[in-house]
């Protein structure tokens, strides 16, 4: 795991069921992922929904995939509502489909790429059709739809060549939690 991004502070987290978030505002985070992009540095994020949070508290695996993500956003109105009510009025809520069009659109301007990994073929073709029309000059390098099962080391090892044979700059993974966070 790398360094948190230089966006992220203390100032800016607060832990709810001990699950540390950041509480950056929407160009905030935008801007930490293009940034992390642009200078080719790693950087793990995940829009944090409610299932997840409470999955936490009973699974130790989810936890500790957790706590290795480098930007924690709320996706949770329950849990936004919480940190406003306990006095983070920095607490913001960060839907992962905006986020992901706010950051297509940075990519579509900066030159940068994305790879598709997760859900359906059919759901994958029908974002890359639409994404096409919303960003014409945003570079989708490939796609690889999920498998609603366990993998063998293999086929996660395939995965994984196909991505970075791709050449992505930016991965989004659409595989449901807990599986998308690990």
């Amino acid at each position: 795991m790398m360094m948190p991004p230089a966006k992220v502070t203390e100032a800016n987290r607060a832990a709810v069921l001990d699950v540390k978030l950041d509480l950056l505002a929407m160009p905030e985070a935008v801007e930490t992922i293009v940034e992390a992009a642009l200078a080719g540095n790693s950087l793990t994020c995940s829009c944090v929904g409610m299932h997840t949070f409470l999955s936490a508290q009973g699974d130790l695996r989810i936890r500790a995939l957790l706590d290795h993500i480098d930007l924690k956003l709320i996706d949770s109105t329950p849990v936004f509502w919480y940190l406003r009510c306990a006095g983070y009025a920095n607490a913001r809520k960060i839907r992962g489909q905006d986020l992901m069009n706010a950051v297509w659109q940075r990519c579509s301007e900066q030159g940068l790429s994305v790879f598709l990994y997760g859900s359906s073929e059919k759901t994958l073709t029908l974002l890359k059709q639409r994404a096409q029309v919303k960003y014409p000059n945003l570079a989708i390098v490939g796609c690889k739809p999920g498998r609603y099962r366990q993998l063998s080391e293999e086929e996660v090892q395939q995965d994984v060549d196909d991505i970075v044979q791709s050449g992505a700059d930016i991965i989004w993974a659409g595989l449901g939690s807990p599986r998308q966070d690990s």
